[in-house]
């Protein structure tokens, strides 16, 4: 049986595991530094929406953070164990020719990364906690004073963590 690894090729596949690694971290870092919070509104209910957004967007297990961090480690991986894998076969077959040579064995060891840990995770969304509605004024004033930039922010972290899991899926 003959087996026959082109190294450029291994290399090219490795890269493009690491690129996508890339785009997920760069996600990653962009949903963690939305600003999206309770302090949201002051409208019943909004703030509490908000801040629930933005918390699964940069919070803990289950959110979109940890899970685009999670992907990137397990895409990293990947690419380290294609450079594992061409190593423990060439060095194999290295000592395999030697063991030919001298008539004698010979070992060769190779070792492979550990696997990162998983950070997927059930998440729960709360519905949003309403109260009673002040009168028109009031409701208006509180709608002037929603940061409705943090939501744009937020909003544009999820695009972006959409269009870079798109992307690692194409190039990984």
């Amino acid at each position: 049986m003959q087996l026959s690894l082109d190294p450029r090729a291994l290399s090219r596949a490795a890269e493009q595991l690491r690129g996508a690694a890339d785009e997920l971290r760069g996600a990653a870092a962009r949903a963690q530094s939305t600003a999206l919070s309770g302090s949201f509104s002051a409208i019943s209910g909004l703030g509490n929406l908000g801040g629930h957004h933005g918390g699964f967007l940069r919070g803990g297990d289950g959110s979109a953070r940890a899970v685009l961090s999670s992907l990137a480690d397990e895409l990293a991986w990947s690419a380290d164990g294609l450079g594992a894998t061409f190593a423990a076969v060439t060095g194999q077959d290295l000592a395999s020719a030697a063991a030919l040579e001298r008539g004698a064995a010979s070992f060769a060891v190779a070792g492979f990364p550990p696997r990162p840990p998983r950070r997927f995770a059930s998440f729960s969304f709360p519905a949003p906690a309403c109260g009673g509605l002040p009168g028109l004024a009031e409701l208006e004033q509180r709608a002037r004073s929603s940061r409705t930039g943090d939501a744009a922010q937020a909003a544009d972290a999820w695009r972006a963590a959409a269009t870079s899991a798109a992307q690692a899926a194409t190039r990984a």
